[in-house]
């Protein structure tokens, strides 16, 4: 009961979420978050299934390796310009022309071309993913970034992650590659639409000069400012982290369980785990903890996943390890949104600043899938990721604290 009463909050939540008027919610927080499933569904559904696509056209695994890459990641180490231009323009352009560059980027891989062209387009595939993720994300955290919503946000991104793959895989059951592709073209032309008559918010920057701190005493706007480099290398940090997850899990899963599939059943054990746990954890359990205490608590728990890894393969590694790094995910990932949200408020920068940590946890990303690969290679195992991650957290561990000292609301 306690499950569904939680779910009957969150539903409430999204009608009248705290910080905004019932009007105004009903009208965009409500379907923003049904856009942000919608457009997880559909990038999940394809995502899972290209790299064994383009592997059968003649690509090596290098290659598909490459153009998913870029597909992922080119996109955000670009967030922090398409968050100044965000800043001028609005959310409501950038997220359709996002969705409709997305939708144009992945035309190529209806066709055999060459490994340029993939890669030329899936950039482009990957500039739109960023801006309309980023569009959605600002006009949402503009109108509070309140835990409650910040939360919602995050299980919106979680259910397309989990019922994606589900309907890919079934869809692919009756259907070729090309027409799951082309129902995913559609799904993000049409959601372009829909976004069309939605309102939002005017652009930040009005003027078309750089948003002003303002300012009630000398001091506030370097104390803003330290803050936000605080959070800018906490994000790095985080980054590196989570990109050893695709590394980690699938060779662990896989030497534990004895096959190649035991990597999907810590996948969906994770989406279940952050979708059933966040909200009741962040919302309820933690409502009265600082958010730097449940930062620290994040960066905590992925202390022990990584030490799993020394020990011999068996089933309960890759078990533990999901356990234990889920839960610093569902803890940090949200967290790190509502700090910048308080740091840079809106009218204060708040726009470009989630352009800026966008861009950063895509360059964390790229940096942290080569060195931990790497690593990997270079210890024989897993357990190569502990010397990048273990480390990373010590420096967390350090940012945090000197963000508390800094900042008395955190």
């Amino acid at each position: 009961m306690r499950s569904v009463d939680a779910w009957r909050c969150i539903l409430r939540n999204i009608r009248n979420p705290v910080g905004t008027s019932p009007k105004k919610n009903n009208q965009s927080a409500m379907p923003m978050l049904v856009s942000i499933v919608v457009c997880g569904m559909a990038t999940f559904m394809v995502n899972p299934l290209l790299a064994l696509e383009l592997m059968r056209r003649g690509e090596t695994a290098g290659q598909a390796g490459v153009v998913l890459g870029v597909l992922s990641g080119a996109g955000l180490m670009c967030s922090g310009i398409i968050g100044m231009i965000n800043a001028r323009f609005g959310s409501k352009p950038i997220t359709v022309i996002g969705l409709v560059l997305r939708a144009a980027g992945m035309a190529v891989f209806l066709f055999d071309a060459s490994t340029a062209a993939y890669v030329a387009f899936a950039a482009i595939a990957s500039l739109g993913s960023a801006g309309a993720n980023l569009g959605v994300k600002t006009e949402l955290m503009r109108q509070s970034t309140d835990r409650r919503l910040v939360t919602m946000r995050s299980i919106a991104v979680n259910s397309g992650a989990l019922i994606g793959p589900a309907a890919g895989a079934g869809l692919y059951l009756l259907l070729d590659f090309d027409a799951i592709l082309v129902i995913v073209q559609a799904a993000y032309v049409l959601l372009a639409v829909a976004l069309l008559f939605l309102p939002f918010q005017p652009p930040e920057d009005r003027t078309g000069r750089p948003v002003q701190p303002v300012r009630s005493d000398g001091g506030r706007r370097q104390t803003r400012d330290y803050g936000f480099a605080l959070i800018l290398v906490l994000t790095m940090m985080y980054w590196l982290i989570y990109s050893q997850w695709s590394l980690v899990v699938p060779m662990s899963a896989s030497a534990g369980f004895g096959t190649d599939a035991g990597s999907n059943a810590i996948y969906i054990g994770n989406a279940v785990l952050i979708l059933a746990v966040q909200y009741p954890l962040l919302v309820h359990g933690l409502k009265h903890a600082q958010d730097t205490s449940i930062l620290f608590g994040g960066f905590l728990s992925f202390v022990p996943a990584f030490v799993l890894l020394a020990l011999p393969p068996s089933v309960a590694v890759p078990i533990g390890f999901g356990l234990l790094f889920s839960l610093g995910e569902l803890l940090i990932s949200p967290t790190l949104d509502v700090v910048t949200g308080k740091v840079r408020r809106s009218g204060d920068g708040l726009t470009r600043a989630y352009g800026w940590t966008s861009a950063a946890s895509g360059i964390s990303s790229i940096v942290g899938s080569s060195v931990g690969g790497t690593l990997i290679d270079w210890c024989g195992g897993v357990q190569g990721s502990m010397a990048l991650c273990l480390p990373a957290a010590c420096v967390a561990f350090v940012t945090i604290i000197l963000l508390r000292e800094r900042s008395e609301n955190l």
